[in-house]
């Protein structure tokens, strides 16, 4: 990323604190404008709304775009692979090209055109490189997971887009599971991994964009050693058939099952208390979201009751905690306990517009009609009926 990318990023992050505060109340209009003015934003964007239309609309334009130009040069030919890998990787690196201009001189940052020609350059590049490898070194699945990790990789810590390094992590793993004792290295990797990503999280020297993309790969992580661990995936083999969906000769000894058992109890409350811990909201929503997960694993491994029966336990229980955590908080000197507060204080604007807009459009339908006052009896009159001759009115 580019220092002044980086600026810009800093920058625009300066100024959605401010709204926060400002929203929050604390601080006033004046102070906020005097932030916003001392920290300008640059860079041309676009709502949620505009911004996933412009994302979508340049890449279906890209991709015919592409479709046209294969089928003019006749490209789909078996004998034409060749050419059309290479034209794919030249097609890549034009959209590398547009893209630096997009973010460069041009100044874009979420408008979703940025975004839109970094998933293409690296969905071409990677595409026609792995096409390439397939012919020339018969690499299959391995040297696809490994150009599009190295890809996804580079394009993230180039422009600084967290679904970038979340393709590369999945990629990353992908290609892990292809190595020998793939679920060792889905244990290990994410446990070593854990400390530089956190420190990662919370690192001054990092952009915030760079600081996303570190949560996004501690993401994936997380999940990818519950699924080493967990019970389900232990005796199904979910890890060793993940790419070639057969049985593999690996067997695992007989003590490692206990281990798996508890594992699957008991990570998600550790996890959970490690992000109570540090203070890290998003870690908390997964760790619920995998206890889920274990209770569900539950009953498939003793059948207490129907699943839509644990399903709706589970739910209720979620549902009961929360209100008590929620009631505690509130109980407390100024809504708090422990540094925790249920008040939304400085929560992002623009992921709240986001959530609204979506209500709104769920909400769209046709309201029921209201009558004037005293429009609510039947008067009749005015009608006609008639024919052969005959004539009346009613």
């Amino acid at each position: 990323m580019s220092p002044e990318v980086a600026a810009a990023d800093r920058k625009r992050q300066v100024q959605l604190a401010a709204r926060g505060w400002h929203d929050a109340g604390a601080i006033t209009e004046a102070t906020r404008t005097q932030i916003e003015e001392r920290f300008p934003d640059d860079r041309a964007r676009l709502g949620p709304a505009f911004r996933t239309l412009a994302f979508l609309f340049t890449c279906v334009a890209v991709y015919a775009m592409f479709g046209v130009v294969m089928l003019a040069l006749n490209c789909g030919r078996s004998s034409a692979e060749g050419p059309a890998a290479a034209f794919a990787i030249a097609f890549g690196a034009a959209l590398v090209a547009a893209t630096e201009m997009l973010v460069g001189p041009m100044r874009r940052a979420d408008s979703g055109v940025e975004a839109a020609g970094a998933w293409l350059a690296v969905s071409f590049l990677s595409g026609g490189l792995a096409w390439m490898a397939e012919k020339a070194f018969d690499s299959g699945f391995t040297g696809i997971f490994l150009i599009a990790a190295v890809v996804c990789a580079v394009a993230a810590y180039r422009w600084g887009f967290a679904f970038l390094a979340l393709l590369a992590a999945l990629a990353g793993f992908g290609l892990l599971a292809r190595m020998p004792a793939g679920r060792l290295l889905w244990i290990a990797v994410p446990l070593l991994l854990a400390v530089p990503l956190l420190k990662g999280l919370d690192s001054a020297r990092l952009s915030p964009s760079h600081r996303r993309c570190c949560q996004a790969v501690l993401l994936v992580s997380v999940v990818a050693l519950y699924v080493a661990v967990h019970l389900g995936s232990f005796d199904h083999r979910f890890v060793e058939t993940i790419v070639d969906w057969d049985e593999h000769s690996t067997s695992w000894p007989a003590w490692m099952r206990p281990l798996s058992v508890l594992a699957t109890a008991l990570f998600p409350i550790a996890l959970l208390a490690l992000a109570v811990f540090s203070r890290r909201v998003t870690m908390m929503k997964v760790a619920i979201l995998l206890g889920v997960a274990s209770l569900v694993t539950l009953r498939f491994y003793i059948s207490v009751a129907p699943l839509w029966v644990v399903l709706l336990a589970a739910g209720t229980a979620a549902l009961l905690v929360v209100l008590g955590i929620r009631r505690a908080l509130a109980s407390g000197v100024d809504c708090e306990r422990g540094g925790f507060t249920a008040l939304p204080l400085f929560e992002d604007r623009e992921k709240r517009e986001a959530m609204e807009m979506m209500s709104a459009v769920a909400s769209l339908s046709p309201g029921a009609r209201t009558l004037p006052a005293g429009d609510d009896k039947l008067t009749p009159g005015g009608g006609r009926y008639g024919g052969g001759g005959a004539s009346d009115t009613y």
